[in-house]
């Protein structure tokens, strides 16, 4: 199994890479479902560029045919724990007198069509870029110095690129923790892909069954 690991270059290229996405990416008007989903799609295309080229500088492990089921097992397996946790963590919220909908906000557009569009690129395409830059590339650039600085550096830079309402990014916070500590232990970035897609998922799909049932 590799070791996690991002050098200088491969980091700096894929930096420079999404940010021009981000910054391309503003000036379309059109569905900003379809822009975000296009955008993320390149920042994947650019990512898997750069371990392409950069082999022995840019290992983001996982992404072998050998270790994808694997990956994808641990994965599942991690999103049920972090699923009961979560569960858990609602019900107490829930008892102290704190609606736990309250703390995550999630805008559905109306139309079926639209709706799945959304659930795939959102809940699908989306966390898998996000899970290639944050962990793969800002968390492996900076493992080098440690796992307490990897992580808390990563998942600052995730927060902020999420967070755009006042409070506190309770689900950003505790993805980013989740998300590094699986990447981290497992060593393969199919597992935290895996979980932040069942997360995703799973707030985004939740308002609709819970209205389709009332």
């Amino acid at each position: 199994m590799d070791s996690i690991g991002f050098g200088l270059k491969p980091f700096a290229a894929a930096v420079a890479g999404v940010i021009f996405v981000e910054w391309a990416a503003s000036f379309f008007t059109c569905d900003p479902v379809l822009v975000t989903g296009f955008a993320r799609l390149a920042d994947i295309c650019i990512i898997a560029g750069l371990v392409f080229f950069f082999r022995n500088f840019a290992k983001i492990p996982g992404l072998r045919s050998h270790e994808i089921l694997r990956g994808l097992w641990m994965g599942c397996l991690w999103s049920v724990i972090f699923g009961i946790i979560v569960a858990m963590a609602g019900v107490v919220l829930f008892l102290i007198g704190i609606n736990p909908a309250a703390l995550v906000h999630a805008n559905l557009p109306s139309r079926p069509w639209e709706l799945v569009l959304f659930l795939v690129i959102a809940g699908i395409i989306g966390p898998a870029a996000e899970e290639l830059f944050f962990r793969g590339v800002v968390f492996g650039f900076l493992r080098k110095w440690g796992f307490w600085p990897a992580m808390i550096i990563s998942m600052a830079a995730f927060v902020w690129a999420h967070h755009t309402r006042a409070g506190i990014p309770l689900p950003q916070l505790a993805g980013g923790i989740v998300f590094a500590c699986a990447y981290e232990r497992e060593k393969n970035i199919l597992v935290p892909m895996v979980i932040h897609c069942a997360g995703n998922l799973a707030i985004f799909t939740i308002p609709v069954i819970c209205a389709a049932m009332c």
